[in-house]
């Protein structure tokens, strides 16, 4: 599905797990990106400063922000940066503030491997409540009060309320030609708030094929596009 700088998906979530959830996605740049470009976050909501979002920099860097009462809980951004236009990329932001060891309880993983590498690296206390999965508007591709959008390819993009997946869920590597591909029907416990976008359907791109129903709201200009990981 191609998006424009515009144009967004969006749903209010009910309030759910705020320790553990994971977001999976691929997705293309375009030439010249202008900005930071997002791909899932919360409306931004400047009286109590809690939001979140997830996002490609302008440095063409991965970053997370995760921001509860006006505290930084999550500022991570990885050495990594993704400048190959003609080329699709899978990311993974796995969270699990449960988790005992730090380095474990925010992950981001690109092309099914891990990033190791990152500056700021701000990780959540343990059992941490973050700001995604509140009771508010979510949304893909923008960030609500906020100038930020996503300008580019997207495909399946899952969302997991309450679990903590690794990418194998979502992607494996090719036998054939050594490349990371999508699982095109993944195994995944969706929970409360999960979704499955797969951008099928052109009249309806924010249909939720988790089996959740939660289906998400379209707004501004959507075109379906030939150009897929898959081909």
């Amino acid at each position: 599905m191609a998006i424009t700088a515009s144009s967004y998906l969006s749903k209010t979530l009910s309030a759910s797990n705020r320790k553990t959830w994971t977001f999976s996605t691929w997705f293309k740049l375009p030439d010249n990106p202008v900005g930071t470009q997002i791909l899932f976050a919360n409306s931004y909501q400047a009286d109590n400063a809690n939001y979140g979002y997830v996002s490609i920099d302008n440095t063409y860097k991965l970053e997370a922000q995760m921001v509860v009462g006006n505290s930084a809980k999550v500022d991570i951004k990885t050495s990594r940066q993704l400048r190959d236009p003609t080329s699709w990329y899978h990311v993974v932001f796995r969270c699990d503030s449960t988790q005992s060891t730090a380095e474990d309880r925010f992950r981001i993983y690109i092309n099914g491997v891990l990033e190791t590498a990152k500056s700021p690296n701000t990780l959540p206390d343990q059992n941490q409540d973050l700001s995604l999965n509140m009771n508010v508007e979510h949304r893909i591709g923008n960030f609500a009060g906020l100038n930020r959008n996503f300008n580019g390819l997207l495909a399946h993009t899952h969302f997991a309320d309450g679990q903590s997946l690794a990418p194998t869920v979502f992607g494996e590597t090719d036998s054939t030609t050594n490349e990371w591909k999508a699982k095109l029907s993944p195994s995944v416990t969706y929970g409360t708030n999960g979704f499955f976008l797969k951008y099928e359907n052109a009249s309806n791109f924010g249909a939720d094929s988790s089996g959740q129903g939660n289906n998400m709201a379209t707004s501004g200009t959507f075109t379906q596009d030939t150009d897929t990981p898959s081909n």
